[in-house]
Order: C-alpha cells, then structure tokens, then sequence
C-alpha cells in the first residue's frame, strides 16, 4: 500500500470547512521524484485531510461536495 507523506498538507488550515483548490491536495515534489508507475491509489490518513474538523468542502468538475465524519466515525460524502 502505498501511503502519501502527509507534510505536504501541512500549510492548510482548517479553522473551518472550506474549499480547497485541487492544486493544493497534490503533493510539492521534486523534480527527481520518479513517475507513480504503481495501479495502487495514493492512500492518505483521515487525519491529515479533517485536521480535528468533521467536516470539509471538495469542488471537483465545477460541483460542491461535503465530506463528513459521523458520530459513529464512518464518513459520508454527499453532493
């Protein structure tokens, strides 16, 4: 399983939901860096994503989506 450094998210801030740019979830990596030749998905702890939030906004094709965590601890993305 391949598991994506989460320092890379470091620099957003969650002190409320809000959108993030697709630009800003993509990992800075050098130039050196190989290509992804792997068919496994980037894996990326809740934790790094929520930052203590249960919640947040994710724009994807011009569309707004939420993406919470329940009380239960499952999450629930919903358009």
């Amino acid at each position: 399983m391949r598991m994506v450094d989460a320092r890379c998210y470091e620099s957003l801030s969650f002190d409320k939901p809000q959108m993030i740019p697709y630009t800003a979830m993509t990992p800075n990596l050098p130039a050196s860096t190989p290509a992804i030749t792997s068919a496994q998905p980037p894996e990326l702890p809740s934790e790094s994503l929520f930052k203590g939030h249960k919640e947040l906004h994710i724009r994807h094709a011009g569309e707004q989506y939420r993406l919470r965590i329940t009380r239960s601890g499952k999450l629930i993305l919903t358009k």
